[in-house]
């Protein structure tokens, strides 16, 4: 791809010099001669929310189990808790196939995620 070398191209200082840092936020780590600052920041955010929403998942799970035990002979509560289970294994299959994107967005496909 010859024009992608238009399209970004790398700053050129006098003298060799490193580019200042310009990043407003403290925890980007500025690696200004590879360009990685911006996706370190994107790999944490997208790590973090992953564990989130995995622990949620696994939380809203254990507690439909629970629903469903304690339930004794009520099938409206054994029906709310198996709707909450189907919900929640719908919104982790979304959340993956959101992760998939994510990474195929990034350059190079590693976000460091769960998936």
């Amino acid at each position: 791809m010859a024009s992608c070398g238009l399209l970004m191209s790398k700053a050129v200082f006098a003298g060799g010099e490193t580019p200042p840092c310009t990043s407003i936020l403290t925890f980007i780590d500025c690696d200004a001669e590879n360009g990685q600052g911006i996706k370190d920041t994107v790999k944490l955010f997208v790590n973090i929310l992953s564990a989130g929403v995995y622990v949620a998942a696994t939380i809203g799970i254990i507690w439909c189990g629970v629903l469903m035990i304690t339930a004794r002979d009520d099938p409206s509560q054994v029906a709310k808790a198996r709707k909450r289970i189907i919900e929640i294994v719908i919104g982790l299959v979304a959340w993956v196939l959101i992760h998939v994107l994510i990474v195929f967005i990034i350059p190079g496909g590693d976000t460091g995620g769960l998936v």
